[in-house]
């Protein structure tokens, strides 16, 4: 044997034995790359553990199925209306911090799928025309994008009673009460009205002022003027002492008219001005039994 054919024997135990190759062969797939580790669903092709793709395996990409998430833990509270038809209008409302959309639905089914459409956008739900009986509210509320599982609540509509009409409001007069006190409107108006009428005082006497002023200035550049003034006020006195003495012979004329002279008259049947008539006028001294000026003292103490 050749010298060069040896050393090659050699060398290829050699390899063999100090250097094993590691062969894990998967279906025919990536067997020389170290065995697929995943599936690249955009091509179609498993992907080697190195990193390249097997040429000639091919895989269908099979979806994650979502988790459906938990509906949260929460209470529901409700109210049933009457109407004249013998039935319900529910009013429900969930305590809920985060309200997002709801698939809802009342029936006689527990906890059945209220369906794949949004049917209330916050969290409170009405629902109308209910007869009386057992129902079951079922719920599902959307979290991230996917519908929660389903609860369910147990509603018990009562027997229906006619509602109670609503009372016609009793028309009750307006009463003013006088201890309130005065609004600030009031109190405003009555301000704005005690300034005006203490600037036309002011302005009165000013105006009083001046015009005196003018007079006495006047009177003095003219002597006439208190010739004028003091004639004024003598005609003017006696006018009204004569009108003052027409007014009382009036009255007195009145009183006498109204009064006749009868001395048998007793005190308790007149009045203290006629029984000073009948002893002024008439000389019925015994009005005046103590002889004091006062007639009947009972009537005209």
């Amino acid at each position: 044997m050749k010298l060069w054919i040896k050393l090659l024997f050699v060398l290829f135990v050699f390899c063999f034995l100090f250097h094993p190759l590691k062969v894990e062969a998967q279906s025919g797939c990536c067997s020389w790359h170290g065995g697929v580790c995943s599936c690249d669903s955009s091509i179609g092709r498993k992907v080697c553990c190195d990193g390249t793709y097997s040429p000639s395996c091919g895989c269908i990409y099979i979806p994650t199925k979502p988790v459906t998430p938990e509906f949260p833990d929460m209470n529901a509270s409700w109210e049933s209306n009457p109407n004249t038809d013998k039935t319900f209008n529910l009013s429900v409302t969930l305590n809920d911090s985060s309200p997002t959309q709801y698939s809802a639905v009342i029936n006689k089914c527990k906890g059945c799928n209220p369906g794949p459409l949004t049917d209330f956008y916050s969290n409170k739900f009405n629902f109308n025309n209910l007869k009386t009986g057992r129902y079951y509210l079922n719920v599902k509320k959307a979290i991230n994008g996917t519908w929660s599982t389903v609860v369910y609540w147990t509603v018990d509509i009562p027997q229906w009673s006619a509602p109670t009409p609503t009372p016609f409001p009793t028309i009750v007069p307006l009463v003013t009460n006088q201890n309130n006190p005065p609004s600030s409107n009031d109190s405003f108006i009555t301000f704005i009205t005690v300034i005006i009428l203490l600037g036309l005082a002011i302005g009165s006497i000013y105006v009083g002022y001046r015009l005196i002023k003018w007079f006495l200035k006047y009177a003095k550049e003219h002597d006439w003027v208190y010739t004028v003034l003091i004639w004024t006020i003598i005609i003017g006195g006696i006018m009204i002492f004569s009108l003052a003495s027409d007014s009382s012979k009036k009255t007195t004329t009145t009183t006498q008219k109204t009064y006749t002279c009868n001395c048998s008259k007793t005190c308790p049947n007149m009045t203290c001005s006629e029984a000073y008539y009948q002893l002024n006028e008439c000389g019925c001294s015994k009005r005046d039994g103590d002889g004091d000026g006062i007639p009947c003292e009972e009537q005209c103490r």
